[in-house]
């Protein structure tokens, strides 16, 4: 299967070739969706064990504080350091798989994907780092006392913060499908993204709530399940546990296979204002 040789990739376009990719693919995608599954499953039983009685929503500033404090302790920043790093190597997986059936190649199997997304992980530890620098600034100011510390974070993050993290989304698909390294998977990002920020946002927002809200039927599903059972606290959480990783299982490469879409896309079309320019420049012989 490959892409569609359309001049533009339209909005509605793009969610559309996104489905193809993703439907094509998923089944080479079980094994590194259901680690990423799995994972997700054990950060949330790691936060209900650290915090029993997780309610934000009633508790008070002090309340907040030591919830704050306890996911911010050593054990818990470990976890989470050991569950994004194996969380990437799946999730390099589905760009491995997906933009080789993009493009009509045999797709690699399940574990050759892993390996090979496991073998760019310094990369993609780096480049991810790098990546969320906006997201962390944000955060650095808001952490200023006072109101001038939030009102510079949200300065930040709704102007050069949003415009900086959204050039940047690509870069894992250039690093796959062109082996490239940490500072060229960004930089060909940024280019890619150029003068197509706008639609490239509206894509991966589209694909975003696609995914959510299909995780919300499913999850809406298991928690009737559970309800109809008539089984106790445990066996009603069971359930619903098992379908929340059904629908992280199903849903999680959606993201990707928007990515691979648009990267397919903007690195084989050149914007308009490039097809111009190269129209007008004069033949040689």
């Amino acid at each position: 299967m490959g892409i569609k040789n359309s001049a533009q990739l339209t909005v509605g376009a793009a969610i559309d070739e996104s489905g193809r990719i993703y439907r094509s693919s998923l089944p080479y995608l079980w094994l590194p969706a259901v680690v990423l599954a799995i994972i997700a499953a054990a950060a949330n039983c790691a936060v209900s064990l650290v915090i029993p009685d997780l309610t934000i929503a009633d508790a008070d500033w002090q309340r907040l504080l030591d919830i704050a404090a306890a996911l911010a302790s050593a054990r818990m920043i470990a976890l989470y350091a050991v569950t994004t790093l194996i969380a990437l190597v799946a999730y390099g997986a589905f760009f491995s798989i997906q933009l080789s059936t993009a493009q009509g190649r045999a797709s690699p199997s399940a574990p050759a994907a892993l390996a090979a997304s496991l073998l760019r992980l310094p990369r993609m530890t780096l480049a991810a780092v790098l990546s969320l620098v906006p997201i962390a600034l944000t955060c650095a100011f808001i952490a200023i006392p006072g109101v001038y510390g939030a009102l510079l974070g949200l300065i930040w993050l709704l102007i050069p913060g949003t415009y900086v993290w959204g050039r940047l989304q690509l870069w894992m698909a250039v690093m796959f499908a062109e082996d490239a390294g940490v500072f060229e998977s960004l930089a060909g990002s940024w280019r890619l993204m150029q003068g197509r920020w706008w639609r490239g946002t509206t894509i991966l927002t589209l694909a975003f709530l696609v995914m959510a809200v299909f995780s919300s039927i499913v999850l809406a599903i298991g928690e009737s399940a559970a309800a109809l059972s008539q089984l106790g606290p445990a066996g009603q959480q069971i359930i619903t546990e098992i379908f929340a990783a059904a629908a992280y299982t199903l849903a999680s490469p959606m993201l990707s296979a928007a990515c691979v879409a648009m990267y397919l896309q903007f690195k084989s079309r050149p914007k308009a204002g490039d097809l111009r320019e190269r129209l007008e420049m004069p033949s040689s012989l």
